[in-house]
């Protein structure tokens, strides 16, 4: 039997479902299955098991609300694989920020001048987060 024949047979007689075959097709597989009666019966065979098949397939009962789970537990999933997907950018986005607040933290309180380095002898007075400069007699008096 030529294996090429045969398979053109198989691919027209699945083609069948789905479209009308041309009369030269129609033909071919005429011929075919009075040459090869063997085939025609493994077709036969073949499609009484796939009716088989689509005749015992079962239509289950689907309980109120299943889609509504579904769906709720799909957003969960794409939330969760986002958040995890994020997290880390956000936790060096929070280091490096109080990292920034300590560097500034540190240079603005280094920039207070101390008594000998005071322009006219003036002393610092920190009050409030604010500086005032006072003269040199101003803490005299106190």
């Amino acid at each position: 039997m030529n294996r090429f024949a045969q398979s053109r047979y198989f691919r027209l007689r699945r083609a069948e479902a789905h479209r009308e075959l041309t009369p030269a097709e129609l033909k071919f597989v005429d011929q075919f299955e009075l040459k090869h009666p063997a085939s025609a019966d493994l077709w036969e065979a073949e499609t009484g098991a796939m009716e088989a098949l689509r005749g015992a397939t079962l239509n289950p009962k689907v309980s109120e609300g299943f889609t509504l789970r579904v769906l709720r537990l799909h957003r969960v999933t794409v939330t969760r694989a986002q958040v995890q997907y994020w997290t880390p950018a956000f936790l060096g986005a929070a280091l490096a920020a109080v990292a920034l607040l300590a560097m500034l933290q540190i240079m603005a309180s280094s920039t207070v001048p101390k008594n000998s380095e005071m322009p006219n002898g003036a002393a610092a007075q920190r009050t409030d987060r604010t500086i005032q400069f006072l003269p040199e007699n101003a803490l005299q008096d106190r």
